[in-house]
């Protein structure tokens, strides 16, 4: 109590503010702001109101003096003595607990770089979630800014989880909430549903951290006993059996990965063998691939691309090899190949057994192993980041080809992504999933900040005319268990759906559901391509029949500087279209009534968000320029990486802004492995293919010119299932939303489509076979990329 004695405040004051300061006095002088802090006594926000606000500085009536001398500058960082407690003055937002996302968007906080983000960095770097006011800030510049960090309360506050705003709660888990349009969805297998007949606020949620009253013995038992139980009372011992020998496989260990304390995490990493017991192995091996006790235990967690390495640390890191080596080694196909009977297979020439890998595959899949992270916490399990599947952080994700097992490349099989029909969001057996009551995604990506953003909006689909109205609308009435809705048949569009690209989230009702587009690939190297730009000032490479970039319009002027921003013309916030589309909305043909005059495509560097809500951050867009692209081969290995030369002119204003987006720059070092026919490649020691190429700065490697040659495979029936399977690495959407195929026989368990306006056995023609009980669908073509005078390599990959 004496250390808590601050001489510099006078009598009245001192006694003023130890008064208010007692918890039961409170009510009698605290504002509107959390007034009764009765679960809280670390922190006392004081409001002065009514006829005390006015005595602050007046001469009390009975006493003839005033009654708290507020310009007593003493006042701040002083210490009261008050209810046995010692308090000190702080800054009234002291110990807030905010929501800072809006900060970490790429052009909010002055800070921000795409190598730094000084917000992240207290969370990603420090590990710490408090942060720390810098002092060489002036305290205007949080004044200015706090309107955008949205208040939760204070650091040891207790609140209902349901009382918490939505976006934050749909992080923790789904929570029906009283206001607004409310809908019950699935959340995590195995987790209890909340009891409709308890009050709706059955969760707590501490804001500093769950507090563990279990003791540490316990808990270490607990999992122990359940298994116990479980396994040995069971009736289903025979699937009970199984898992235990399947975990005994699959091994995650509680002394490897520092967890000894968890009981649902590893139970629910167990469910997995038992679930599967009798199912398929691929199943399993999935499942266990994206658990992150798994991810812990084989340190896959984590672990970022070299690019991503190299940007925020300027040095080369490699993916972590550990999972990648040990999925092929420990997990399924072992190091040498065998015969039926278990029996090694002999190279005939060397005598040696044959290996199933080389550690050019485990750098390979290393990179495939990329970005893996885990969920948020939930409030209502143990501890929900290690239940939860991971996700994967595109950011931090690998994006370059990877070779394969069987000397192609993984995403061979899959459709091009520029293949995707005209309005395939529509087409028979089309995916969308239930959202809830909340717009934010959670198959798709998408920037956090958007969602705070009151700009951002969702495509709203026509109560009375729109036929996909009905049918979500109809998934949502019905109350049928599940998240996903799979159209039946095809359907007309109406309205905006009709001119529109691709869809995202669309709004039904208050409902939203997002659309999950079929699986694709992007080729590395392609024709037809166009330069898209980056409001930051970056330039690269596409294919102008992805659905890749927005739109980007300026009015007509005869005078560059007389130009004005580019605007995007959505129909929704971040709506991406093809080249052709983006091109349209810039037309007079156009039809929108919020803007006024000619307009033509764009090559600026800055979007205005007019309309509001097109685009948000650093979104790529569409630019009238051409772009190229080029192979630059490492001499020493062959292996190549992709390079964009997007025209820049540097004589145009604007264009002094621009550069090639590092990733594909002349300098950057992504290389990936290829197969070279007969494995010749341009390298230095050749003169870069006899001169056709042209040496890289360091001198190390060529840069070549690309050119895309595509050839049928078949010219008649293949002759067999195998034979389709062996030959084709470039599949196809299904036939049924393919309007320009027509069939024409089967022939040996082949399905045969042709184009209807080509001609038979050409590259449009679509071999459908049956694998694993389902159809997979593959075009008839080889897509080559030769360099330097017919030295060719074979890319049939996504980037």
């Amino acid at each position: 109590k004496k250390q808590c004695f601050d001489s510099n405040i006078d009598v009245r004051t001192r006694n003023f503010l130890a008064h208010i300061l007692n918890q039961d006095n409170c009510n009698m002088y605290c504002g509107k702001r959390d007034a009764e802090r009765k679960n809280n006594d670390k922190y006392r926000d004081i409001f002065i109101q009514g006829k005390y606000a006015m005595l602050l500085q007046n001469e009390n009536p009975d006493y003839g003096e005033y009654y708290c001398n507020v310009t007593n500058t003493h006042v701040m960082g002083a210490t009261i003595w008050s209810g046995q407690k010692c308090f000190r003055n702080t800054h009234p937002n002291e110990g807030d607990i905010r929501d800072m996302t809006y900060w970490t968007g790429a052009d909010t906080h002055p800070g921000n770089t795409p190598d730094r983000n000084p917000i992240k960095e207290f969370h990603d770097l420090h590990k710490t979630s408090i942060l720390s006011y810098p002092n060489h800030h002036t305290m205007d510049r949080w004044a200015n800014n706090i309107k955008w960090f949205n208040y939760l309360g204070k650091e040891d506050d207790l609140l209902w989880f349901h009382d918490l705003p939505t976006y934050i709660t749909n992080i923790y888990g789904k929570s029906v909430r009283e206001r607004g349009k409310g809908v019950v969805v699935c959340a995590s297998q195995n987790e209890v549903a909340k009891n409709p007949l308890m009050p709706n606020s059955i969760f707590e949620w501490k804001l500093r951290g769950r507090p563990n009253y279990k003791s540490e013995i316990s808990i270490q038992n607990q999992k122990k006993s359940v298994w116990r139980m479980i396994a040995l009372k069971s009736p289903d011992q025979l699937r009970q059996r199984i898992a235990w020998a399947l975990s005994q496989i699959l091994v995650v260990s509680e002394q490897n990965i520092n967890h000894r304390g968890l009981t649902e995490g590893f139970l629910n990493y167990y469910d997995i063998f038992v679930k599967h017991a009798f199912g398929n192995y691929r199943d399993i091996l999935k499942e266990v691939s994206y658990n992150p006790l798994m991810g812990k235990m084989l340190s896959f967690l984590d672990s970022k691309s070299s690019l991503y390495t190299r940007q925020q640390t300027s040095r080369t890191i490699f993916p972590d090899e550990n999972f990648a080596r040990e999925i092929m080694q420990l997990f399924s196909i072992g190091t040498v190949l065998l015969h039926i009977d278990g029996t090694q297979k002999i190279d005939a020439t060397t005598g040696s057994p044959i290996h199933t890998y080389t550690n050019h595959n485990i750098m390979s899949f290393a990179r495939a192993w990329t970005g893996f992270r885990m969920q948020l916490q939930r409030a209502n399990i143990e501890k929900g980041e290690v239940v939860d599947p991971m996700f994967i952080d595109p950011i931090k994700r690998d994006i370059f080809p990877k070779i394969s097992l069987d000397m192609n490349f993984i995403g061979d099989g899959l459709p091009l992504c520029n293949d995707l029909p005209r309005r395939h969001f529509l087409k028979k057996k089309s995916q969308y999933r239930l959202l809830g009551s909340v717009s934010a995604p959670e198959m798709l990506h998408e920037e956090a900040s958007w969602r705070l953003k009151p700009e951002t909006f969702r495509l709203v689909l026509d109560k009375s005319y729109s036929k996909l109205y009905k049918v979500l609308n109809d998934f949502t009435e019905s109350k049928v268990p599940g998240t996903n809705v799979f159209k039946k048949k095809d359907i007309e569009c109406y309205s905006d759906e009709c001119i529109v690209n691709t869809l995202k989230q669309v709004e039904v009702n208050g409902i939203f559901y997002e659309y999950i587009r079929p699986s694709c690939v992007h080729l590395s190297f392609f024709e037809n391509s166009k330069s898209i730009r980056k409001r930051n000032g970056y330039a690269m490479c596409e294919n102008k029949s992805n659905i890749i970039a927005a739109s980007a319009c300026t009015k007509v002027s005869r005078k560059e500087s007389q130009k004005q921003g580019a605007i995007d013309f959505c129909k929704y916030s971040g709506e991406l279209v093809t080249y052709k589309t983006g091109k349209k909305r810039c037309s007079s043909k156009w039809n929108t009534n919020l803007v006024t005059g000619e307009y033509e495509f764009s090559d600026w560097s800055d979007i205005d968000t007019y309309p509001n809500g097109c685009v948000h951050d650093y979104y790529w867009h569409w630019s009238p320029k051409d772009c190229t692209l080029v192979a630059k081969v490492f001499g020493e290995n062959g292996n190549i990486a992709v390079v964009h030369q997007p025209d820049i002119d540097s004589k145009i204003d604007n264009d002094i802004n621009f550069s090639v987006w590092p990733e594909f720059d002349d300098e950057n070092l992504n290389y990936f492995p290829v197969y070279w026919q007969k494995n010749k490649y341009p390298n230095p020691g050749n003169k870069c293919g006899k001169k056709a190429c042209t040496i890289t700065y360091d001198g190390l490697g060529c840069l070549c010119k690309v050119v895309i040659v595509e050839t049928p495979v078949f010219e008649e029936n293949p002759r067999s299932v195998n034979e389709v399977l062996s030959n084709l690495n470039i599949g196809s959407f299904p036939p049924y939303i393919l309007k320009h195929l027509s069939f024409d026989q089967k022939f040996k368990d082949i399905y045969i489509y042709h184009n209807k306006k080509g001609i038979p056995f050409d590259t449009g023609t679509v071999f459908g076979v049956k694998m694993h009980g389902k159809m997979k669908y593959f075009k008839n073509i080889l897509s080559k990329v030769e360099v330097a005078k017919k030295l060719k390599i074979s890319l049939q990959e996504s980037s």
